[in-house]
Parts: C-alpha cells; structure tokens; sequence
C-alpha cells in the first residue's frame, strides 16, 4: 500500500473510532432510538437520490435493514446511555469472534486452532473488564452492547449473502427502511423527543451528523475504495486501530478514565481480535 493509502486507511479507522464519542455526545441529550431515527434520515436524505433501488433484492435489504437498523443501532445507542464510551468501543470489538463463530455454523467456514484461541482470550478480555466496579455495576447496559455486536455479526452474515448490491446503495436503502419503524419504536418506548430536539445543544447534532455523513458515508466510502484497490488482508488489520482511537479520543474529549482493570482487559480483548484477524487475513487467497 502507497503512504496515501495508509493515511487513508488510518483516517478510517480514527473517523470510526471517533464514532463512540459521537454516539455518547448524542444519547447524553436526545432519547436513543430516536437519535438512530435521525442518523438514518439524514443517510438516506443524503444518499437515496443517487442510488438505484436494489430491485430483485428488496426483501434482502429489508431484512438487513431491520437487523442492522432497527435492531443493531437502537441496542448500542442505548447502552451507551449507561457506560462509556471507551468501554462500548471495546466491548463491541466482541462482533468479531461473533462474526467467526456464525460463519463456522451458516457458511460452513471451517476454523483452525489460532481463531479458537483468539475468540477465547477476546471473551476472556471482556470478563475482566466487566470485573471494574463501575462497568459491573451496568451490566445490562454491558450485555446490550454484547447483544449489539452478535447483531451486527448477522448483518455481516446476511451482506455477504447480498454481494451483488453495490455499498453505498445498501447503505442508502438501509436507512430509508430503517426510519419508520425506529421513529415507531422511538414514540411507543420513549417519551421527550421534541422536548430534546429543542434543548439539544450544538454538540448533539453536530455528532447526529458526524455519525450520519462521517462514519457512515465518508468513512465506509474510503473504506470501499481501499478495499477495490488492495487485498482484503492488507486492509481489514486496519481495525484493530478503531477501539484504539476510540479510547484515545474518549479520554481526550469526554474527561473518561481507563482503571488498569479496563486497559488490561481491553488489550486482551483487542489482542484475541488482532489473532483473528491476522489468522484470517493469512488464509485469504492472494488475490482477495
């Protein structure tokens, strides 16, 4: 990979680790499933005027859109009412081991020794940091964010059955379907969203909209690219700098802390990641 590229991939990742801080910064203020409401409708205000719709595939893409949108989304925005940021972005790097195990049981994927051991030392990770007083002491919040990335592991399952979709045109239609049912969801289950809206403080929707144009089209349009341009195995170790940026970036402007419990079992939980990955990327074919 050329130096642009790097810094490409590098300024990916930071836009998604900075993602968690965002997220945070918004729930703080307006109702999380309405917060997912919004994200989704300035995605697709922004996008579905230049994609086509996926015809053929519609129910395909109904079906990702209720488990990435309204399902995925709703349960991290509102674990992250409960614990912090950096404590989110480490706890859902679980998605990945998740990610391994489906594919063994829906693709058939075969797994070696090396992914095992991986997915073991990341749970092991997340137990110890669960071991912090105040991590312990929301759990329910903990195990949303755990329930949140076994979503998004099947979203990943059912995209890779829908590859003839082009990115930027799932994305798009993903948010248009995902937008009735979460502002549906927002108004049975939660209560003070005008309210919010009108006392929300610049920082609230100025995240609303990083989440949406940033990390949603910025971020997963460069990452497109470099996947076009480079073997999958070059770029997917790129994500391991996320929970990385994450955390960086939470200390930095959220005033969050890390207690040696987190920082200990966050590095085990990135480093049975990191084996994942690695081991992956090592049995791709050269070409992929």
């Amino acid at each position: 990979m050329s130096p642009a590229h790097i810094g490409l991939a590098v300024l990916t990742m930071a836009l998604w680790g900075f993602n968690f801080v965002a997220m945070k910064v918004s729930v703080e203020q307006i109702p999380p499933v309405f917060t997912a409401g919004l994200r989704f409708v300035v995605v697709a205000l922004l996008l579905i005027w230049f994609v086509r719709m996926p015809r053929g595939r519609m129910k395909a893409v109904l079906a990702i859109a209720f488990t990435m949108g309204v399902l995925q989304f709703p349960l991290a925005f509102y674990a992250l009412r409960f614990i912090d940021a950096k404590t989110a972005a480490l706890l859902i790097q679980l998605e990945v081991p998740f990610l391994v195990i489906l594919g063994v049981f829906v693709l058939k994927e075969r797994i070696d020794w090396r992914s095992i051991v991986g997915i073991a030392v990341a749970f092991a990770g997340v137990a110890i940091m669960t071991s912090e007083p105040k991590v312990f002491a929301n759990l329910f919040a903990v195990a949303l964010m755990i329930v949140a990335g076994i979503v998004w592991a099947v979203a990943n399952i059912q995209i890779k059955l829908l590859e003839e979709v082009e990115p930027l045109t799932l994305i798009a239609w993903i948010a248009a379907f995902s937008v009735p049912p979460l502002f549906l969801i927002s108004f049975v289950l939660e209560d003070g969203q005008i309210d919010a809206l009108v006392t929300a403080d610049w920082r609230a929707y100025g995240s609303i909209l990083y989440l949406a144009v940033a990390s949603s089209i910025v971020a997963y349009g460069l990452w497109y690219r470099l996947l076009r341009r480079h073997p999958v195995q070059r770029v997917v170790p790129f994500m391991l700098l996320i929970p990385v940026f994450a955390v960086i970036s939470s200390i930095l402007l959220l005033g969050e802390s890390l207690s040696w419990i987190e920082a200990s079992g966050g590095a085990l939980t990135i480093g049975g990641v990191a084996v994942i990955v690695f081991t992956r990327a090592r049995s791709m074919p050269a070409g992929q």
